[in-house]
């Protein structure tokens, strides 16, 4: 439970200025935040081994290969809005075994495969800012299947919004977009 004082806010032996919350699907259980309309996606990703991956090069299209160590790297990911479960399933894998094949030269190996849920709202944006109650709670949340690549863009629209107030982020994340008129 969080404590709210005049200038800190309090969570077990915590004490901050301020608390963003990003904290995925688990927003429907935050009180703060889980009026918001919420609407997940299911997105599952394989991480493969290959000679050839390079350890610096992201490619994106309509894939991605998302190299973690040297050899290795994500696929992913795949997109379901119907299937809401963190099961992987041999289906996803199959596709994106065969999207590998064009992101990767030479064959690879399959070691991983995860699914998962992506915390995502109706309107498909993040949402970035504070409560309407108080500039001391935030969000930064629901950066859905494009997470990977806009991800770093809006975590430094964040930052400039925790450290100066005034500059506010667009409207089609902004928090704003859902108070009530």
């Amino acid at each position: 439970m969080i404590k709210r004082h005049t200038n800190a806010l309090t969570y077990k032996d915590i004490e901050a200025n301020q608390i963003i919350f990003c904290e995925g699907c688990n927003v429907t259980n935050n009180p703060w935040f889980n009026h918001l309309p919420w609407a997940f996606t299911k997105g599952e990703m394989i991480k493969i081994e290959n000679e050839h991956i390079e350890a610096n090069k992201l490619i994106y299209g309509d894939r991605f290969l998302l190299p973690v160590d040297k050899h290795k790297a994500w696929i992913g990911a795949t997109y379901s809005i119907t299937d809401l479960t963190s099961t992987p399933t041999a289906e996803a894998k199959s596709e994106l075994e065969q999207a590998a094949i064009g992101l990767v030269n030479g064959p690879f190996n399959t070691i991983e495969t995860r699914a998962a849920l992506r915390p995502s709202l109706r309107d498909r944006h993040p949402v970035l800012g504070f409560s309407d109650q108080t500039m001391q709670i935030g969000i930064f949340n629901g950066l859905g299947s494009k997470g990977v690549l806009t991800g770093p863009f809006r975590a430094s629209e964040m930052a400039n919004l925790i450290e100066n107030h005034l500059v506010q982020p667009e409207k089609m994340v902004n928090i704003s977009r859902f108070n009530k008129k």
